[in-house]
């Protein structure tokens, strides 16, 4: 191929190629154009045989290469579009025009051009998306939407017709016809348009035809089911580039709700024209909107005023369509209240209704009644407002001479002493039969008659009602007649006020009668006779009760003349009561008799305090004993005052005899009662007051009471004499100020609630000292129940107050000094109580809170479940600490055992408790009184220290590093019961190893053998890589940990914690953890235990590095320091084991140098070591962290790749470590050129191979790049 002819090539503007087929020879060729296109520069191109392959898209290939397979077996040619991956990653279409040909020396080549069409396809792409979108956009819009020819088809009838391009689916919706029935049949369209609309439809298209305008029509179709729609079709002519019509595109739209809506409103504005134009009134819309003129006159735009307006105001309606017209023109007094109403109509939106007086043209002054209200209007900001204008003005004429009548009879009825009242003559039967008179007027003296409001009174039946119920019917029959000749005499009767009260009234009516003689009304007064009646019935009724008091009175009544210092007296009356007081009858009554039955004792005073009294005319009241006709002597209570006569004379002594012999008796019981009461009070210990039951509030606002009573006590206790302490708010000024509002509100609450009430407060003496007193207050009650009086009692607590205070002080003292003690204290019974399972319990009388903190449980618990403490001992302890127990009973010795005790939360924790038998005066026990302290970090550290020597002795006696680190594992889980440890290693790769774990299950070592270490490693990763301790309290729920979820739970951990090891100089070189079964946080003392676990390991470490250093040496290639095959096996293993496990992908790469003999054999041994270890660097320098790189064998590494998720992966990596390599490498200022050739094996499971399977396909795979050229790699799958 001549050099012109590639010079040609490589200046088009697409990518030539030339490649030979297999089997064939000749040169291969691809333009420079191929970098532009894939990113890929011509040489690199060439070099790398099945780039192109490799580079089509996955989704593309399989259909490429068959294509292409085609063309080279039937020596043809292709032409392919189809996607390839550049350089860049990025998606690139091309057109592929190839084909095989034959060259004259016998060489066949497949010779084709690549044109970037990636613009052209995305275009594609796009245009089919928008077509999808415009076609859902279609299936979904209401309307129909439609394309037809440009140029119209003429029908017989001459309608225009259209060849139907393109219609949708609503085309159904709104005729009932399917859209293929419009394709297939050109006049069904206009076959549905109505009758009266196609001329005009036809006028149209026609015209928009001619002229290209857009077509815009209303009019009717006539459904398949026979239904009239009214529709609005709008349509635009469509031209290509050259301008000539393409089609007509439309839009078809139902507006049948549209144009009912519209006819609906055309008759509505008919109806309300025609009902406007009859209305009694003129009728005015304006728009809603207030202008204001230069002069201040509001304005509103008239927009319609009925023809009336002319007629009621005078004025044309153009002169009213004047701003201000309107306003300019009503009465000035007014027009300041019209503008308010109207406002209100505006802004606040309510009807309203004003009355004004308007000035017509012909200078009458007329009245207008105007109602308005707002008109909310569509597309309107304020609407319009609506007003009715009616002439009043005879109205307003007729109510201003009524008026005037009015106000002359109202003067007149209103000055009647009486209530006056006009009503219709004939009564009204009401729904429960009672009969009513409508009200035409009622003065206002009817309420202070009735009670009611003359509005009251106007409401059909209230009289009625209110008439006493015994009067209804006699009035009833006396008002039968009014109605006809109005009343004859007047009736009284009681009625029912409104407020309840009964009066009397009087009533009488006249019949009025118009011209006609027919009655117009009656004419009624009401005048109140409640006194007169009232005076009546008192007059009655003392009579009445003067009679029966007189014979049903306890005592006797006697009417006697008056005695005269010369005479003696006669009695005019005795009445029949006087035989049950003396056991005389009336008849044997008499003044001589009378003085022999009086005592002895009493007779001479008697008769003198009697004489005394008639001579001075003053009443007399008088007690005295009297000897019965049976000799029985009584106490009688005598009464009497003068009765004179009508002119003034004197007429006679009424008096009134009572038997009180009762209450003399009982007042003289009372006096001893008394007598006793005082006698007790004044010999107790304490200071009783009687005061009267209600208080009096003093000027300060304190309580004050009057004091009945008050004990000789007092003084003592208060400083305050009886005399003194009766004065008004001694007591409540006396309490202690801080007490004051506490005391009173109690004394307050006692007597509302009528209860007693017990208190203690501070009191200041009279002479300041302040004592404590006990009070109590209490009601004292009658036999009628009432309150007679309060009783106070007081009784000095200052002395029990001190010792309280003390005792308070001393129980603060032990409770502090409790509270500060590192220890728990506890108070339990000295007799312990054997409880059915057998367990000792000593009730608890005290536990200080520090319990809680020691173990978990609160003092409540211990108290509330007898033998949760002995049941929380540890089984192994029990018996020891029971034997304790039961000795030290017996002797009374004091207890002290340790013992190990399991926490609330499970943990377990050293216990020491020492307690000592208290006893009392006669050596009785009374309790244990005992401290606990918790020794758990003691124990520990007496533990650990042992666990040192042992770790010691070993490290001296060089036992082997997994002996020594299992022993320390084991002596720390001898410490911790609850807990599992374990001691990892790490390697110089960064790789877990793990050391000693005795306790732990083979998952746990298999899991972390050969794991890498990172922050994702669990505890022991994220201590490792921190460098400080690690703390997960709940692995199940830490996101962080996810991946050992299901190891977690097969092994039975739920926290764990762990320690880094760090060597001597600073360098992380292993992990000691420890694990627990439940979740939750760690003590602070097990974490110290760690940190010193930790360091121990450490010091074991370092012992053991030495040896260490020979094992490494074992391991690594000494040449590059990578691993050697022997560890790399080992990783592989476990790498296997794992993923066996827990899933996942896994690839192994083996490497080797292409025409590295070259090198040896040109520039020695020495520059080929230097090399190797180049390429080892660079190596371990482009694979990820955690990969293994070793050197197998010579010139031949293998790098282990685990947790592999894709192939993509794999092969990223491969094309890494292939680019790495493309820069020379430089030794003693030789720069070489090194390639790699790599064979990749993969497995994903879920079988997956043995080690010696994948390294043995691994190994294939290399030499099938090998043969496929130099820096290839080839990839298989397991």
């Amino acid at each position: 191929m001549s050099q012109d002819l590639h010079s040609l090539w490589d200046h088009l503007p697409v990518v030539v190629y030339r490649v030979p087929l297999e089997g064939t020879g000749g040169a291969r060729y691809v333009s420079p154009r191929i970098e532009q296109l894939l990113g890929y520069p011509p040489a690199e191109w060439l070099q790398e045989p099945g780039m192109w392959e490799r580079r089509l898209h996955p989704e593309d290939r399989e259909r490429v290469l068959a294509e292409v397979r085609r063309a080279v077996a039937t020596r043809g040619e292709f032409m392919l579009e189809y996607r390839m991956i550049r350089r860049d990653e990025r998606v690139v279409w091309v057109q592929d025009w190839g084909r095989v040909q034959w060259e004259r020396d016998g060489g066949v080549f497949l010779h084709g051009v690549l044109l970037d069409v990636t613009d052209r396809k995305e275009a594609e792409y796009q245009r089919r998306e928008l077509q999808s979108r415009l076609h859902a956009l279609l299936q979904v819009i209401p309307a129909v939407i439609y394309a037809v020819d440009p140029e119209p088809i003429l029908l017989p009838d001459g309608m225009p017709a259209y060849r139907w391009q393109y219609v949708n689916d609503a085309i159904e919706e709104l005729t009932g016809y399917p859209a293929e029935a419009f394709r297939t049949d050109l006049a069904l369209y206009v076959s549905l348009i109505h009758p009266e609309d196609r001329e005009r439809v036809r006028r149209e298209t026609l015209q928009t035809d001619e002229t290209g305008e857009p077509f815009a029509l209303d009019y009717r179709l006539i459904r398949r089911d026979g239904r009239v729609v009214w529709v609005r079709e709008h349509a635009l002519l469509l031209r290509d580039a050259a301008g000539c019509p393409v089609a007509w595109q439309g839009v078809i739209v139902d507006v049948t709700p549209q144009k009912q809506m519209e006819e609906a409103l055309r008759t509505a504005e008919s109806r309300y024209r025609a009902l406007v134009e009859q209305l009694p009134g003129a009728l005015l819309v304006s728009r809603a909107q207030l202008t204001w003129l230069p002069d201040g006159t509001p304005a509103f735009e008239l927009i319609y005023a009925s023809p009336q307006l002319e007629h009621l105001t005078g004025y044309p309606i153009t002169e009213w369509k004047r701003p201000g017209f309107w306003i300019q023109h009503v009465h000035p007094e007014d027009a300041r209240q019209l503008l308010e109403q109207i406002a209100c109509c505006l802004f606040e939106q309510r009807e309203v209704s004003v009355e004004y007086r308007f000035s017509r043209a012909d200078g009458r002054v007329i009245w207008i009644r105007h109602l308005a209200r707002l008109l909310e209007w569509e597309n309107e900001e304020r609407g319009f407002w609506q007003s009715l204008l009616i002439d009043v003005t005879e109205e307003k004429e007729a109510e201003e001479a009524r008026r005037q009548s009015e106000e002359l009879f109202r003067l007149l009825a209103e000055q009647h002493p009486g209530a006056v009242t006009i009503v219709e003559p004939e009564p009204v039967r009401l729904s429960d039969g009672t009969l009513g008179w409508r009200t035409l007027y009622c003065s206002p003296r009817v309420v202070d008659f009735t009670g009611y409001t003359p509005e009251e009174w106007s409401e059909l039946g209230v009289w009625l009602r209110g008439v006493h119920p015994d009067d209804r019917t006699r009035v009833l029959q006396a008002i039968e007649n009014w109605p006809k000749q109005g009343s004859n005499e007047p009736i009284e009767y009681r009625f029912l006020r409104k407020d309840g009260r009964v009066v009397w009234l009087r009533e009488e009516g006249s019949l009025v009668t118009g011209p006609d003689g027919r009655p117009r009304y009656l004419f009624l007064i009401m005048l109140d006779v409640t006194k007169e009646r009232e005076m009546l019935e008192r007059l009655r009724l003392a009579e009445e009760r003067y009679r029966v008091l007189v014979e049903q009175l306890p005592g006797a009544v006697l009417l006697r003349t008056l005695l005269q210092r010369d005479t003696q007296t006669n009695y005019l009356y005795v009445s029949p009561g006087i035989e049950r007081l003396t056991g005389y009858r009336p008849e044997e009554w008499s003044a001589e008799l009378f003085f022999a039955r009086l005592h002895p004792d009493d007779r001479e005073w008697v008769q003198r305090v009697i004489r005394e009294a008639d001579a001075h005319d003053t009443p007399l009241s008088i007690e005295y004993r009297l000897i019965r006709k049976d000799g029985a002597l009584v106490w009688i209570w005598s009464q009497s005052h003068v009765v004179r006569a009508m002119e003034g004379a004197i007429g006679y002594r009424h008096v009134l005899l009572i038997d009180i012999t009762a209450r003399r008796q009982a007042e003289e019981a009372l006096r001893l009662a008394e007598e006793r009461y005082r006698t007790l009070v004044e010999q107790l210990p304490a200071a009783v007051v009687l005061v009267a039951p209600n208080r009096v509030v003093l000027p300060d606002g304190l309580p004050g009471y009057e004091t009945l009573y008050v004990s000789p006590q007092i003084e003592d206790l208060t400083g305050y004499t009886p005399e003194e302490w009766r004065t008004l708010g001694v007591w409540a000024r006396g309490i202690f100020p801080d007490d004051r509002t506490r005391v009173l509100e109690a004394i307050s609450r006692a007597e509302a609630q009528d209860e007693p009430v017990q208190l203690e407060y501070r009191f200041v003496r009279k002479d300041g000292r302040v004592v404590w007193l006990w009070h109590e207050f209490r009601g004292i009650h009658g036999p009628d129940g009432t309150i007679q009086a309060r009783q106070a009692v007081f009784i000095d607590l200052t002395a029990r107050k001190r010792i309280e205070e003390e005792l308070r002080a001393a129980e603060e003292r032990y409770r502090t000094l409790v509270e500060q003690i590192p220890a728990a204290v506890m108070v339990t019974a000295a007799i312990p109580v054997i409880l059915p399972d057998g367990g000792l319990h000593y009730p608890i009388t005290f536990l200080s809170r520090r319990i809680e903190e020691i173990t978990g449980f609160a003092p409540q618990e211990f108290a509330e479940r007898p033998g949760l403490w002995f049941s929380r001992i540890h089984p192994d302890d029990q018996p020891v600490v029971a034997a304790e127990a039961r000795r030290t009973d017996e002797t009374g010795e004091p207890f002290q055992v340790t013992y190990r005790f399991q926490r609330k939360d499970g943990r377990w924790v050293w216990l020491e408790n020492r307690e000592v038998l208290l006893r009392d005066a006669q050596g009785a026990p009374l309790f244990w009184h005992g401290l606990l302290l918790d020794v758990t970090e003691r124990k520990h550290a007496e533990s650990f220290v042992s666990a040192q020597s042992a770790i010691l002795r070993l490290i001296v006696d060089g036992a082997p590093l997994p002996e020594v680190l299992e022993t320390l594992c084991r002596r720390l889980e001898a410490i911790l019961p609850e807990t599992r440890w374990t001691i990892v290693l790490i390697d110089e790769d960064g790789r877990f190893h793990d050391a000693a774990a005795p306790s732990m299950p083979a998952a746990y070592h298999e899991a972390l053998q050969g794991l890498p270490v990172s922050d994702q490693a669990g505890c022991c990763g994220q201590a490792a890589i921190r460098k400080e301790l690690a703390v997960c309290t709940d692995i199940l729920r830490d996101p962080r940990f996810e991946r050992f979820h299901g190891l977690a739970r097969a092994i039975g951990v739920r926290s764990c914690a762990a320690a880094p090891i760090q060597s001597g100089e600073g360098r992380i070189i292993g992990v000691a953890s420890m694990y627990r079964s439940e979740a939750g946080e760690f003590p602070p003392e097990d974490l110290a235990l760690l940190k010193v676990a930790a360091d121990s390991a450490a010091l074991a470490l370092e012992r053991w590095r030495e040896s260490d250093q020979l094992r490494y040496r074992a391991l690594h290639d000494p040449l590059t320091g990578v691993p050697n095959r022997l560890l790399f096996l080992d990783r592989l293993e476990h790498a296997l084991s794992r993923i066996s496990r827990d899933g996942g992908g896994i690839a192994v790469l083996f490497i080797d140098l292409d025409e590295f003999k070259a090198i040896n054999d040109t520039w020695g041994h020495g520059v080929g070591d230097q090399v190797v270890v180049v390429v080892a660097q660079r190596l371990r320098e482009h694979v990820r962290a955690g990969d293994t790189v070793a050197r197998f064998a010579g010139d031949e590494f293998t790098v282990l790749l685990e947790q592999v998720t894709s192939e993509e992966s794999v092969h990223s990596v491969a094309e890494r470590l292939l680019a790495a390599f493309k820069a020379p490498i430089t030794v003693d200022e030789l720069a070489l050129t090194v390639r790699l050739s790599i064979g990749a094996a993969m497995a994903f499971g879920p079988r997956y191979p043995t080690s010696g399977q994948l390294l043995l396909a691994a190994d294939q795979a290399l030499y099938a790049a090998k043969r496929a050229g130099k820096g290839q790699v080839a990839f298989v799958t397991v």
